[in-house]
């Protein structure tokens, strides 16, 4: 159920062909992202998709992609208005890219009609709880790091990792910014050029 005011979380499951795979936020050197293009009613409002962490995929030719095989759930934060009663109806225009070989683009309008109350209980809660695991994290990671920067070159050095855990570097450029593929070199160091500020996500060993 809706309570007035109070936001909650909704999510695309999209689930892919043994094979095949769709995009992260950032796809690479090739590939889209998802979008979800909200219809929600007068009030509301929805944050932007929030997404777990995907899988570096390096494809012939040299081709560095991030993308999800399997299955993944794009969640959203939705801000329902305050001043609501009886059924409210959410609707969303998801587009994706899904690729083996080939390239295929698909989308799907989806609604959900869910009773307003004055209490809730989240549906599916097992389901958000296993994604929200593989949100990054906005906090400092539990490990040293070190930035030291030549011309465009990055070098990351990370402290205290556990023995043989791999480090993952996933790029979030900016518009029209240019980055290399990342570069792992054991034990404890990543490199990639980039040039001015840079964004990313760190995942040390399984997240």
């Amino acid at each position: 159920a809706i309570v007035p005011g109070q936001p909650f979380q909704a999510g695309l499951l999209l689930e892919m062909a043994d094979g095949w795979h769709t995009y992260w936020e950032y796809s690479g050197d090739a590939g889209l992202p998802t979008t979800i293009t909200w219809e929600l009613p007068e009030g509301f409002t929805a944050g932007p998709i929030q997404w777990p962490v995907p899988e570096a995929k390096l494809e012939p030719g040299d081709i560095q992609t991030y993308a999800y095989g399997g299955r993944v759930l794009l969640l959203t934060t939705i801000t329902p208005a305050v001043g609501i009663s009886g059924n409210i109806t959410l609707k969303a225009k998801a587009d994706w890219l899904v690729c083996k070989e080939t390239c295929i683009p698909g989308g799907a309008e989806v609604a959900l009609t869910l009773p307003v109350a004055s209490t809730s209980t989240p549906a599916n809660a097992a389901l958000f709880e296993e994604f929200r695991s593989q949100l990054p994290s906005e906090k400092l990671p539990p490990y040293p790091l070190s930035w030291k920067r030549a011309g465009k070159q990055l070098t990351l050095e990370v402290g205290g990792i556990p023995a043989n855990a791999p480090l993952s570097l996933y790029p979030l450029p900016a518009e029209n910014q240019e980055v290399s593929h990342p570069q792992f070199l054991p034990p404890s160091t990543l490199q990639i050029e980039v040039a001015g500020d840079f964004r990313g996500v760190l995942a040390v060993g399984d997240g």
